[in-house]
């Protein structure tokens, strides 16, 4: 959508530059300033702007409607797979293959795929459609074997003064995939939040939890992302 709306923006412009150029050079025809020629290469150049800014409002409304679909499509599996379980995914990812348009078509711009499948914490909020962000941290830890209910004890007496500062979007262990891994998901409304946030946090002792004993967590990773047109949350 953002580079459908730059070519509209490049295209109106062209139309306003060859618009003021026609005209100029029709005034001065009658006194033989512009030739017959210039004037036609003039009017040419006037109609190729405006077709191409026509062809550039057809491309936005392209992208508008594809990204309708998307949404459309989103919505449709994020209804078929709210509420999964462990033991009911096979059946649900049956009936989302059934979906028209679902999988879409992205197949060729695929390199590499991972699968991995998380429970919620008891504290985690409800997956549901909202708008919160829209700068998502991604927060990847992974547990040492055996210490996964000491973390979420810590985390259970720590987070609700945590989510006053900033919205919980999931919290979260591994259930298959790579074990031990225990994955929380925070948004700010940007980067500069986000920091201010977190040095709050922690000056007023509210965060972070503590991981209990030394070594617990074994490795940490961290991703700022931004959410697709189509997210759910947003």
């Amino acid at each position: 959508l953002t580079s459908a709306r730059a070519q509209i923006a490049l295209a109106q412009s062209d139309v306003t530059r060859t618009r003021a150029d026609l005209s100029r050079r029709e005034a001065l025809v009658g006194s033989g300033a512009v030739s017959g020629e210039e004037l036609t290469t003039a009017r040419n150049a006037y109609s190729a702007a405006v077709a191409r800014q026509a062809a550039a409002q057809g491309a936005l409304a392209q992208a508008n409607a594809d990204v309708a679909a998307a949404k459309s499509n989103a919505q449709a599996a994020f209804a078929l797979v709210r509420g999964t379980s462990v033991e009911t995914a096979p059946e649900v990812r049956a009936a989302a293959a059934k979906e028209e348009g679902w999988p879409p078509p992205i197949r060729e711009f695929v390199e590499s795929q991972q699968s991995e499948v998380f429970t919620p914490a008891p504290f985690s909020p409800a997956w549901t459609p909202r708008e919160v962000g829209p700068v998502f941290e991604i927060r990847s830890y992974t547990i040492a074997p055996g210490a996964m209910p000491g973390v979420m004890e810590r985390w259970a007496t720590k987070i609700d003064e945590r989510v006053k500062l900033s919205p919980l979007v999931a919290a979260m262990y591994s259930e298959f995939g790579g074990l031990n891994k225990w994955v929380h998901i925070w948004a700010y409304k940007d980067a500069a939040e986000r920091q201010r946030i977190r040095a709050d946090a922690v000056a007023r002792g509210l965060w972070p939890p503590g991981s209990g004993a030394t070594g617990a967590i074994l490795k940490q990773e961290n991703q700022l992302v931004a959410p697709a047109s189509f997210s759910p949350i947003r």
